[in-house]
């Protein structure tokens, strides 16, 4: 019982300092190097952090045998949505951000081709479909992680 408790405490570590190393790029290193390419650094942090966030949340949840868990990343968020997003206050809009950050995120990863144009990331897929994402799209990214951090660290400490 002792083994999953430490799970959820590592992940729930590992979101936060994701989380703090997207804020220190955003507040620290892009103002002083404005370089563009910083934003997909942003962006991989801001999708680590929520994903260690959640993982936190579903290993606290099997732990207190609530919930189960699966090998299958899909799967889990789709038993994340359905059984604990509402027990952490987590709204249906933060859940619509989410699927767009996880999606950019692995276009990011599977992505071809990308590059910058006029301060914007341009992020093109194998079927030739374009994304783009700019510094307000990673600074929103950066605040859904942080309250998807906190919401995670106040409902394991309050349930």
């Amino acid at each position: 019982m002792e083994k999953k408790f430490e799970n959820y405490v590592i992940s729930l570590a590992r979101a936060e300092k994701a989380l703090r190393v997207g804020e220190h790029i955003k507040h620290v290193t892009f103002p002083l190097l404005k370089d563009t390419k910083l934003l997909l650094k942003i962006l991989t942090e801001s999708y680590l952090s929520i994903m260690h966030a959640i993982n936190a949340i579903l290993q606290y949840e099997y732990a207190m045998k609530r919930t189960s868990i699966t090998s299958n990343a899909r799967d889990n968020l789709i038993i994340f949505r359905n059984k604990c997003a509402g027990r952490y206050g987590i709204s249906e809009k933060e859940l619509g951000e989410l699927r767009e950050l996880i999606f950019l995120a692995e276009m990011h990863k599977k992505s071809p081709l990308e590059f910058t144009k006029h301060g914007k990331i341009v992020i093109m897929s194998d079927s030739s479909q374009v994304y783009t994402i700019d510094y307000e799209n990673m600074a929103d990214f950066l605040e859904l992680a942080k309250g998807m951090y906190e919401k995670a660290k106040e409902g394991i400490k309050r349930l």
